[in-house]
């Protein structure tokens, strides 16, 4: 198993130490010790089998290989990626943990929604209004949350900061240096990286519209009233719960649920690399791989279809080849091939394409050797309206004398 290092930006890299942290307190605890050497961690970690689900398990193997890495080397360290890539298995429990916990939703129908807003609304607090509306903002641009604090509205055009942005990842759309000025002046987030996106908001109608003014308008003052983003997004999340159990809706919804809703919208109704440039994923990739299309019914709430991404952002993100269809893999291959001299495109190379027999299965193979081996037998229309077929061998003499006349195998 091929274990990559991987360039990461701060905040996963943050998300990682967490990770190794926990990781290691579980081992000592389980294991009965007060010191642990990475080989006895990564054994550790292999044998816990069905604990946790595939991507959990990718995540926590990432961020105990960033921290060997920083640590350890040579022999040690191969060692060590050998140990933790031989386990642990994964469990298949659908919306829960090990544990009989619920995980996080990723889906939310109409009439929950609706259930949702009642309740919100029922309790008459301006706190409950914005987050509401704070939602609401969520289902109509796919954004991160923490991208909402940095971010400017001017006419029907929406930039945002796009998050979690390096020299590798995350999508950049040009934009007016004075914009660009505003939003880093009014920020209260700062997320990483200084790239930014754009939204075109023309085709949503005057009331969605107007909520996306609302949440850009009032946003800071909420967060300066919790003291800081982190307060903030807490108590957004804890209050999401509380109204998620009034209204009788497990899992609760939260802000990653409208974000991962508002992805599959665009997906289904836009195409794959306009809901990468929505969600500012520079690959196809991680739109496919961790935003997985939502249900039918979900997607009835969601207008992120229109309120589309710049089109030459769209343009920029590139097209992973493992989210392509096969057929489509070898044509995106031949595209990718192509000469660049002085920054200027070159004609494409022709590559040429291996041709495929059109049988594939051995059993397919034979069937047609066996039709191929059986003397011919033609077909004439008759008056009527059955089929006279010759079989007899005076029949088919007939048949050779005449070369003009075509012949019908069976298929």
């Amino acid at each position: 198993m091929s274990l990559k290092s991987k360039k990461l930006s701060s905040s996963t890299r943050k998300i990682y130490e967490e990770h190794a942290a926990s990781l290691s307190r579980q081992a000592k605890a389980s294991l009965k010790q007060t010191k642990l050497s990475f080989l006895e961690l990564a054994n550790w970690f292999a044998t816990q089998d069905f604990c946790w689900k595939q991507s959990t398990i990718v995540g926590y193997r990432n961020a105990l290989l960033m921290k060997a890495r920083e640590h350890i080397s040579g022999a040690k360290l191969a060692e060590f990626e050998q140990a933790i890539s031989s386990g642990p298995h994964p469990h298949k429990l659908k919306l829960k943990t090990i544990s009989g916990r619920t995980t996080k939703r990723k889906n939310i129908t109409r009439y929950e929604w609706m259930r949702f807003q009642k309740i919100a609304s029922e309790s008459g607090h301006e706190w409950d209004h914005f987050i509401v509306s704070f939602l609401k903002f969520g289902l109509l641009v796919a954004c991160r949350p923490i991208e909402m604090g940095s971010m400017h509205l001017q006419g029907d055009a929406l930039y945002i900061q796009t998050a979690k942005s390096n020299s590798v990842r995350g999508l950049n759309s040009e934009i007016p240096i004075d914009i660009m000025a505003e939003i880093l002046n009014r920020q209260v987030t700062v997320p990483e990286g200084l790239k930014f996106r754009k939204f075109d908001l023309q085709r949503l109608d005057t009331k969605d519209r107007a909520t996306i003014k609302f949440v850009c308008d009032v946003i800071a003052d909420w967060v300066k009233e919790k003291r800081g983003w982190s307060k903030f997004y807490d108590a957004l999340r804890a209050r999401c719960r509380v109204l998620s159990a009034r209204a009788r809706i497990a899992p609760a919804i939260s802000p990653s649920s409208v974000r991962h809703l508002a992805i599959s919208a665009m997906k289904s109704a836009s195409g794959i690399k306009a809901a990468a440039a929505a969600a500012g994923h520079a690959s196809t990739k991680a739109t496919i791989n961790s935003y997985k299309s939502a249900s039918t019914k979900s997607l009835q709430i969601s207008k992120a279809n229109l309120a589309r991404p710049d089109t030459k952002a769209i343009d920029l993100v590139r097209v992973h080849k493992n989210t392509l269809h096969p057929r489509m893999r070898e044509t995106q291959l031949a595209h990718d091939k192509k000469l660049v001299v002085n920054g200027k495109e070159a004609p494409q190379i022709n590559v040429p394409v291996e041709e495929k027999p059109i049988f594939d299965s051995k059993e397919n193979m034979r069937r047609l050797l066996e039709a191929l081996s059986k003397p011919p037998r033609t077909t004439l229309p008759a008056t009527d309206n059955q089929t006279a077929i010759f079989e007899n061998e005076q029949s088919q003499a007939e048949i050779e004398t005449e070369p003009e006349r075509p012949i019908y195998r069976r298929p």
